[in-house]
C-alpha cells in the first residue's frame, strides 16, 4: 500500500511541476474547482487546487505510515538492544566466574581429569560463539533503531510538505516557509544515512 500511495504522489508531483494536462484536465488546476466559498475558506488556504488537494492527501498518508512505523521500529529495535545488553553483561560475569574456578584447579587435577578439561574447553568455545553472536545482534539492533528513528523523522517532515499543498506554510503557522525548509533539510538528512545502508546491504 505504501509503494501505491507513493507511486501516485510522486506521479501528481510530475504533473504539477511539469504542468501536464492544464488543457485536457483543467479543473485539476482550477482553485475554484473545490468548494471554497461554501464553506468560507479564507486566504491563502483558498488558492488550493484539487491537484494540490490530491498531492497533500497522500503527503499526509506519508506522514502518517512513516512515522508510525519508524516509531514502532525503534521502539522494538531499542528494547531488543536492551535485552542483549543485559544478557552480554550477565555472560561476561558468567564467564568470569566459572573461569576463576577453573583457575583455582591445580595442574595435577587437570592432568588426572582429561575429560573434564576437554568439556571445560568445549564450554569456553560455546561461550564464545554465543558471545559473538550476541555482539552480532546487538550491532543489528541499534542499527535497527537508527533506521526507525531516520524513517519516524522524515515521516514527521512530510507534515510540513501536506501543509504546504494546502498553503498553510504561506502563513506564520508551523514555522512558515523556513519551517518547511527546514523540515526538506531534515528529509535529506535523514535520506543519506538510509542510503548509505542501501547501498552496503546491495
Amino acid at each position: 500500500m505504501d509503494a501505491v500511495v507513493q507511486f501516485i504522489r510522486n506521479g501528481l508531483c510530475c504533473v504539477k511541476d511539469l504542468e501536464w494536462f492544464q488543457d485536457t484536465l483543467p479543473w485539476l488546476w482550477d482553485a475554484n474547482a473545490l468548494p471554497h466559498d461554501a464553506y468560507e475558506i479564507p486566504f491563502p488556504y483558498n488558492e488550493t487546487t484539487p491537484l494540490e488537494a490530491l498531492i497533500g492527501i497522500t503527503q499526509f498518508y506519508a506522514f502518517a505510515s512513516m512515522a508510525t512505523s519508524g516509531w514502532k521500529l525503534l521502539n522494538l529495535s531499542f528494547g531488543k538492544w536492551q535485552r542483549i545488553q543485559r544478557l552480554l553483561v550477565v555472560a561476561h560475569f558468567t564467564n568470569k566466574r566459572n573461569d576463576d574456578g577453573n583457575s583455582n584447579d591445580g595442574n595435577d587435577d587437570k592432568k588426572n581429569h582429561p575429560q573434564q578439561q576437554q568439556q571445560q574447553l568445549q564450554q569456553q568455545h560455546a561461550n564464545k560463539l554465543i558471545h559473538a553472536s550476541l555482539v552480532k545482534e546487538s550491532h543489528y539492533a541499534a542499527r535497527s533503531a537508527l533506521i526507525g528513528f531516520l524513517v519516524m523523522a522524515i515521516g514527521i517532515a512530510f507534515f510540513w510538505l501536506f501543509a504546504n499543498s494546502f498553503h498553510v506554510t504561506q502563513t506564520p503557522w508551523l514555522g512558515g516557509v523556513p519551517g518547511l525548509i527546514h523540515a526538506l533539510t531534515v528529509t535529506e538528512v535523514g535520506l543519506l544515512p538510509l542510503l548509505v545502508y542501501m547501498w552496503r546491504d546491495s
